[in-house]
């Protein structure tokens, strides 16, 4: 199967401290390697078209701040949290986590 994708609609994605943070922990975790491929994937995914609905993603809106979005990553209960900027060609990746339910 060929997938294609618009390539004129690519984003730059910018990740702040604690995501880098997040990636180390969870690429440096051998148990987790099904989880760095599947955030992987998902990064992947945003990065060419956020509005995607296989991403299955969740907006919040904040006042006076940009809109901050959750991501699940199809891998458990796993996040990508991400929002964008005032570049329309630029995300900023904010935390990649494990968030369980109650």
């Amino acid at each position: 199967m060929v997938l294609w994708y618009n390539l004129s609609m690519a984003f730059d994605l910018g990740f702040l401290p604690g995501a880098d943070d997040d990636m180390n922990r969870i690429e440096a975790d051998p148990s987790l390697t099904h989880v760095v491929e599947a955030v992987n994937l998902t990064l992947g995914r945003i990065e060419l078209d956020p509005g995607d609905r296989r991403l299955r993603t969740r907006q919040f809106q904040t006042s006076g701040l940009h809109d901050k979005r959750m991501t699940q990553v199809g891998v458990g209960e796993w996040h990508v949290f991400w929002q964008t900027t005032d570049e329309p060609t630029e995300l900023v990746i904010l935390r990649v986590v494990e968030t369980p339910a109650p």
